[in-house]
């Protein structure tokens, strides 16, 4: 077992976390029931066993309510705003999901470049990544949730990684910056935009 919970499985890296790792790093109240964990899922149908689902608020629907999906699909903890079996009890599920982020974070010793801007992120991340021989998310995996399992299965042996920061609201550029703390950051054209009421 290495720091965190990771652990070397056939020589493929894979970070398992304990319920009360899980616990400490959001601050929330563990309930019976739940086990180690090995990845992170925010939509009910992607839940498999041994994932952590975080029931998050979304503008039209809650997560909450699709914990039953979740824990039938054999996820092994839920992060969620009410108690449950198996859950993790949090006052904001969105606040708790950055805190285990930054948890994760610290986990990656290596440096870490963002880029961010209007328009351009995913292409100028996509040609970092490449140049660099460093990690990315996939695609543009830009948000919060991705970027939390991005770090969650990133291997603390990399020598660095590279992230692409999107924002569609006022205040989630301080939450992004604050989950991938980079070392340095890249900021493509800057362009118009219409800001949506603060809010997850």
């Amino acid at each position: 077992m290495l720091k965190g919970g990771e652990d070397v499985v056939q020589g493929t890296y894979v970070r398992e976390l304990t319920p009360e790792w899980v616990a400490r790093a959001v601050g929330g109240r563990l309930h019976p029931g739940g086990g180690p964990v090995r990845d992170l899922v925010w939509h009910s149908g992607a839940a498999t066993p041994g994932s952590l689902f975080a029931a998050l608020p979304g503008r039209t629907t809650h997560g909450r309510h699709y914990i039953p999906k979740a824990l039938a699909r054999g996820a092994s903890l839920v992060l969620a705003d009410r108690a449950g079996p198996a859950t993790l009890e949090v006052e904001d599920p969105w606040q708790a999901l950055l805190r285990l982020g930054e948890a994760l974070r610290r986990l990656f010793p290596g440096p870490v470049l963002a880029v961010g801007g209007s328009s351009g992120k995913t292409t100028t991340k996509e040609a970092l990544a490449q140049g660099l021989g460093l990690p990315a998310p996939p695609g543009n995996l830009n948000t919060a949730p991705p970027l939390v399992r991005f770090f969650w299965h990133l291997d603390p042996q990399s020598p660095g990684a590279v992230v692409e920061l999107g924002v569609d609201r006022q205040g989630e550029m301080a939450e992004l910056f604050a989950l991938a703390k980079p070392h340095l950051a890249v900021l493509t054209a800057l362009g118009r935009s219409t800001w949506r009421p603060s809010g997850p």
